[in-house]
């Protein structure tokens, strides 16, 4: 799936993605707006193994103080979409004020767990050259530094995984999902497991405060966030709860919100259990 709706562009979906895999004859330096903490060090984990220079921000204004002040240029910024105080759609149109007239554009991806077409062209319109769907893979992570990074247009990025609320409920952890996303690397994910377990119990909490407000838009955000950093973990029945909430918030269902918030809160005591008694070691090396 690509940024653009440009046939051309499309036909590429298909090809051999070897020269994708190549490495790069230079470091790249790489900007980071993220938010979630166990997303962000799962992205900045992943791009320091291939080899990149890392800088991590967790709002759209200090994005902006990174690419104004960055001692050396910045190669490529990886931007969340829903970001606090200004978001990544403001933050790019910002940046891409600043470069007018320089000459140079930095190769701006979105990182985004809504791939559908209008959420696309959303970024499109913002100034992102492309998208990355969430969770963030390290794969995805290689073509996007061997084509942005090395002066390319576009990539195939990968396909959005939101699905429909069903009756059948996912398990509560997955562990090879989340030893998959975490490339068998367990100081990864632990790491992930560690600002996941501490921030999520804020962030239910806000949420719980939104509820309570009516406040719909800070429902959506809220849930938005706590589906992305449980799908980091593979924490699948507390992210589909997670889901449903933010779902029913953009459609405008505070009753329906406030039904599903006592399953998220169920949901998130057994996955933190789950969590906490899983022996990483011995599943990995049993694989």
């Amino acid at each position: 799936m690509y940024m653009a709706a440009d046939s051309k562009d499309m036909e590429t979906r298909n090809q051999d993605r070897t020269s994708e895999s190549a490495s790069l004859n230079r470091q790249v330096t790489v900007l980071v707006v993220e938010d979630d903490r166990s997303s962000q060090v799962l992205v900045q984990r992943l791009l320091e193994k291939l080899g990149c220079a890392v800088l991590c921000v967790d709002d759209g204004e200090k994005a902006l103080e990174a690419f104004q002040n960055a001692q050396k240029p910045l190669d490529l910024i990886l931007m969340d979409c829903l970001l606090p105080r200004v978001s990544g759609y403001e933050a790019t149109r910002r940046i891409r004020n600043l470069e007018a007239g320089t000459g140079r554009r930095i190769p701006i991806i979105a990182m985004t767990a809504h791939t559908q077409s209008e959420n696309i062209e959303q970024c499109r319109l913002a100034g992102m050259d492309d998208f990355l769907a969430k969770p963030v893979r390290r794969d995805i992570l290689q073509a996007v530094l061997s084509k942005h990074a090395s002066g390319e247009s576009r990539i195939d990025s990968a396909a959005g995984n939101d699905n429909a609320r069903g009756e059948t409920r996912h398990p509560i952890l997955d562990t090879a999902a989340a030893l998959s996303i975490a490339e068998n690397d367990l100081e990864i994910l632990r790491d992930v497991i560690q600002f996941f377990l501490e921030d999520a119990p804020v962030d239910l909490e806000q949420l719980h405060a939104a509820l309570n407000a009516g406040a719909l838009e800070d429902i959506r955000a809220r849930a938005h966030a706590l589906k992305g950093a449980a799908t980091n973990l593979g924490g699948m029945r507390f992210r589909e709860t997670a889901y449903a909430i933010e779902m029913a918030a953009r459609a405008g269902e505070l009753p329906e919100t406030r039904e599903l918030y006592p399953r998220l809160q169920s949901d998130f005591e057994a996955l933190k259990t789950a969590l906490e008694r899983t022996e990483w070691d011995q599943i990995r090396n049993a694989d």
